[in-house]
C-alpha cells in the first residue's frame, strides 16, 4: 500500500518501512518509498536515488518533485519552472518548497474537492515544524499519484 513504508519511517521504524516498500509494485510510486525511506537519514542518499531513477518515470510529476524536493533539502540550487508549468496539480507543494512557505489561497465560498485539499495543505504546511510540513507535502503528493 502506497504511503504505508513512508507512515513507519515517520514514526522511527525503519525495519517495518524496508518491509512496507518490499510489498509495493514495481514502478514510481516504489521509487519514491525508497528515496524517502533514505531521506530519513540522509538528502543526499535521496538525490542520488532518485537521480539515478527519476528518467524510468520521467513524465510522472510526483517523482520528479521528490527529486527536486530532495535536492532542495540537499542544498542544491534547483529550478522548478518545468515541473510549475506541466504540473499545475502539484503547485502548493512546488511553490512551498520554493519559497520556503505554502501558497496564500483566498477564501472560496464553495471550493470544490482539489480546493479543499490545496487549503487543507496549505493550513497544514504553514505549521512551523517542518516535520510537519514534510509529512504535509508527501501526503499530498500520495494523493496526487495515487488520483
Amino acid at each position: 500500500m502506497l504511503g504505508r513504508a513512508g507512515l513507519w519511517r515517520r514514526q522511527g521504524h525503519i525495519e517495518q518501512a524496508g518491509m512496507a516498500l518490499t510489498a509495493l509494485q514495481d514502478g514510481s510510486a516504489k521509487l519514491i518509498e525508497q528515496g524517502l525511506l533514505l531521506s530519513a537519514t540522509d538528502w543526499q542518499a535521496a538525490v542520488n536515488w532518485f537521480d539515478g531513477c527519476w528518467e524510468n518515470y520521467a513524465g510522472d510529476g510526483a517523482l520528479r518533485v521528490h527529486r527536486l524536493r530532495a535536492k532542495s533539502r540537499a542544498g542544491e540550487t534547483v529550478d522548478w519552472s518545468w515541473e510549475k508549468n506541466h504540473y499545475p496539480e502539484l503547485l502548493p507543494v512546488i511553490v512551498t518548497e520554493e519559497q520556503g512557505r505554502p501558497p496564500r489561497y483566498q477564501d472560496i465560498a464553495d471550493p470544490g474537492e482539489e480546493q479543499k485539499q490545496a487549503l487543507w495543505f496549505s493550513d497544514l504546511a504553514g505549521e512551523h515544524k517542518s516535520e510537519l510540513r514534510d509529512w504535509a507535502e508527501e501526503d499530498f503528493l500520495t494523493a496526487r499519484q495515487v488520483a
